[in-house]
């Protein structure tokens, strides 16, 4: 999902698809607690307080991220699971894709920061 950067007017989802998607980039590269309002405000080119209104808090703004990244991850698990069930995938495959969600795709980081540090 590609970060929008843009001068003018753009709707609530507008604005929290691009602050998901810009969070995400910031959990990938710099880690977990990189991910905050301030800095995915700082993203979009936007100030603080207009991410705090979309999102409530940075709590907001972590749940709305791993609701994002879990939605995403149940539907290529669905569409893996149909294609195995159709003899076009392997069990290798699902079992890859969920790892590769949990490992490169920062989950199990994200997950694990947001319980231990109690955000």
């Amino acid at each position: 999902m590609p970060i929008t950067i843009r001068k003018g007017r753009r709707t609530p989802e507008e604005v929290r698809r691009d602050a998901v998607a810009a969070a995400r980039a910031l959990l990938i590269n710099e880690g977990p607690q990189a991910v905050t309002l301030k800095a995915v405000a700082k993203s979009l080119g936007m100030t603080h307080g207009n991410i705090t209104h979309h999102f409530g808090s940075v709590g907001g703004l972590h749940a709305a991220l791993i609701g994002a990244m879990t939605r995403e991850l149940t539907a290529i698990v669905g569409h893996l699971a149909a294609e195995m069930r159709a003899g076009r995938a392997s069990p290798r495959e699902i079992v890859d894709t969920v790892f590769d969600a949990f490992g490169r795709g920062g989950a199990t980081r994200m997950i694990a920061w947001v319980e231990l540090s109690g955000k």
